[in-house]
């Protein structure tokens, strides 16, 4: 049975001229899966940024250093945005986003395929024949 809580204790906060509503982190475990809870409460701080935002907020920042800051992480996403664009112009973006997906397939084939006795050497060819009827067929 699941407990329903109404009043979740919030704080509110001023930041740059903005109402920051927060409410605490709930993660709900099932049957013994602690660990996939821990799993999941990683990924919800790292999605929210949580760790990131409390190391900013550890020291003072002068305007002026927040504007530099805030420069430099705008050079780096039109950099990245450049290099991507330069990437996919020559082709090699869609490359690596086949063999990314490739690796997800061979992972999640790996993992059906646990208990099997293929050796590492027959999954390796299966995979790249695999890959090379998928080119053919393109």
């Amino acid at each position: 049975m699941e407990k329903r809580i109404k009043n979740k204790p919030t704080m509110t906060f001023l930041e740059d001229d903005k109402d920051v509503h927060l409410s605490p982190l709930e993660v709900r475990i099932k049957d013994g899966g602690f660990y996939e809870g821990v799993k999941e409460f990683k990924s919800i701080v790292q999605k929210e940024k949580i760790l990131s935002q409390v190391k900013e907020k550890r020291h003072y920042e002068k305007p002026s250093e927040k504007k530099r800051r805030k420069r430099r992480e705008a050079a780096e996403r039109r950099m990245a945005a450049d290099l991507i664009e330069k990437l996919i112009h020559s082709g090699e973006w869609e490359k690596r986003q086949r063999k990314k997906q490739l690796k997800r397939e061979r992972k999640i084939r790996d993992k059906n395929q646990k208990g099997s006795n293929l050796s590492e050497i027959e999954r390796e060819s299966r995979i790249v024949q695999e890959y090379l009827r998928r080119n053919d067929s393109e």
